[in-house]
């Protein structure tokens, strides 16, 4: 009987850990495809990262609310599942003058979850596609 409840045991223990929320490599898992979720058609942001050592870099698009669209370029670091972030924006449709730069700082909630606040106030998810 003990060795019964103790492979129980093992099962729930183990099945405890095998889903998908569990973070297996950092590292691996912020390299690729991200979009955020954004609730308001036509806009949101898709960004392609990469990762040398700690140092992320990456490229994307955004599109707003009013039809401004344009490039991203992304700059930062990982540090464990901690992530942080300098994105540059750059207008494209219609074209608006400067770029503009906002700092991201969040983590790797999931393998396929990047969680955070952008600028000083909003929040943002992204997943991998």
């Amino acid at each position: 009987m003990r060795s019964v409840l103790s492979v129980l045991a093992l099962a729930l223990a183990l099945g405890g850990c095998s889903g998908s929320d569990v973070i297996v490599n950092p590292a691996q898992d912020i390299v690729g495809t991200w979009e955020e979720n954004f609730t308001i058609a036509g806009s949101g942001q898709d960004i392609v990262l990469a990762l040398n050592g700690n140092v992320i870099s990456g490229t994307g698009n955004f599109c707003e609310e009013a039809l401004t669209c344009g490039s991203l370029a992304v700059s930062g670091t990982l540090s464990g599942n901690q992530v942080q972030m300098s994105l540059t924006f750059t207008a494209l449709s219609p074209p608006m003058g400067n770029p503009s730069t906002l700092t991201f700082i969040g983590k790797l909630t999931s393998p396929t979850t990047l969680s955070g606040t952008l600028g000083t106030t909003q929040i943002v998810t992204y997943h991998k596609v």
